[in-house]
């Protein structure tokens, strides 16, 4: 079913283009009133629509289904370019699409994070959230800890890479299947944190949303045709029927449809190509510009849809597909800058960036889910303080605001 839902799950991440959305007080079952954006989150929307064109070139296959969420990455990588300096941080906001004003434009997807996944919304269920892990006694900065909290609400946990690995692997996953309604229940696999492992920054996102207008279940086809690029005809349940709340637009190459989820909040955007078009030569004339301005071209209409009832699961390794983009030190031991991590003598570097999404679509609505972590490793070995009262000491009760000695012995 590629030929459709490829172009979903690249689509369906663009619901909030070129607005703020400010949550009221407390959920009321009213929608979320929607202002003007200020330049900083204009600048994280485009960042994050070029970027999820630019990883989808690199990552889709040719001929199979897929899905991501180019949001958990942003968060994520957003997360440990904080940590970036030099060359490996101009890579990074580069790719990640990052102005100059860098700490606005972290305040400012941070703050999108929050708001979109702050739990006020009442017609549908989201939650987004960001962490990190770090092995227990490293001397990372404390005003990196601070920035990535402050920006990304991104708490510490301290777990032993060095002498638990395992249980490490298997605590981080068992955090990012809580937060994702267990859809994504192992993304570090077996191997892809060692004994040198010194952070995991971790992303985790979760939607549940149903239709604002449902298709009926009694109209789909269960045994409906879908017609491949090279012609070949597969059978798979096929929902119908007319959609009284929909948005509609015609393209130079094809048409758009949005669908809309129970509290017009969010929505599903669909691209299909025009008769003839294959979805690969639609996807090389597709630009982020295009991306950005189809909301202004869509208008209200009654549409009967044709959609298949579909569900999909897609992993993928980050390292290879963000180093053809231009994220080239950030990976190499030799040359990674992440001097406002910790102390440049640790040489730390980027080992792995791993991502995993799902995603189910049918009559009442939709269900996605995804993670993504990028795990920091030191190419030093690192010593930690050892104090072994093993003989005899002085030892002191202090008051610490003032210095004063109460007792000692």
């Amino acid at each position: 079913m590629r030929q459709f839902t490829k172009q979903v799950s690249l689509l369906s991440v663009i619901g909030l283009v070129g607005c703020e959305v400010v949550p009221p007080d407390e959920c009321d079952g009213s929608a979320r009133q929607i202002v003007e954006a200020d330049g900083d989150l204009q600048e994280v929307v485009d960042g994050n629509t070029s970027l999820a064109l630019d990883l989808f070139r690199e990552l889709a296959p040719a001929d199979e289904n897929f899905f991501f969420s180019p949001f958990s990455i942003s968060m994520a990588l957003g997360m440990t370019e904080l940590g970036a300096a030099g060359t490996t941080a101009s890579e990074m906001k580069s790719v990640l699409g990052i102005p100059e004003g860098e700490s606005a434009w972290h305040a400012s997807l941070g703050s999108l994070g929050a708001d979109i996944g702050s739990g006020l919304h009442c017609d549908y269920d989201l939650a987004i959230a960001n962490q990190l892990f770090a092995q227990q006694g490293f001397p990372f900065y404390e005003d990196f800890v601070n920035a990535a909290q402050e920006a990304y609400g991104a708490p510490v946990e301290n777990l032993d890479f060095a002498g638990d690995t395992e249980n490490s692997r298997l605590h981080i996953n068992q955090w990012v299947s809580d937060i994702t309604r267990e859809k994504i229940p192992e993304l570090l696999m077996p191997g892809i944190l060692t004994v040198d492992s010194v952070m995991v920054l971790v992303n985790a996102i979760y939607f549940k949303g149903d239709w604002m207008q449902p298709f009926e279940e009694t109209a789909t086809n269960e045994e409906g045709v879908f017609t491949q690029d090279d012609g070949t005809e597969i059978t798979t349940p096929i929902m119908q029927g007319e959609i009284e709340e929909a948005r509609h637009a015609l393209l130079e190459n094809g048409q758009l449809l949005e669908l809309p989820y129970a509290g017009e909040e969010l929505a599903m955007v669909l691209a299909l190509p025009e008769q003839g078009l294959s979805l690969a030569e639609f996807e090389a004339q597709l630009t982020a510009e295009d991306m950005l301005s189809w909301g202004e071209r869509l208008q209200s209409t009654s549409v009967f849809v044709r959609l298949p009832r579909f569900e999909m699961r897609s992993t993928a390794s980050l390292v290879d597909p963000l180093k053809a983009l231009g994220m080239m030190e950030a990976f190499e031991k030799t040359l990674a800058d992440f001097s406002r991590m910790a102390d440049p003598q640790f040489g730390l570097f980027i080992s792995a960036v791993v991502h995993e999404a799902y995603v189910k679509v049918n009559e009442e609505g939709t269900e996605a889910a995804a993670a993504t972590a990028a795990v920091v490793t030191s190419d030093a070995a690192f010593e930690y303080p050892e104090f072994n009262a093993s003989r005899p000491f002085v030892f002191q009760i202090q008051d610490r605001l003032t210095g004063s000695v109460l007792f000692m012995g």
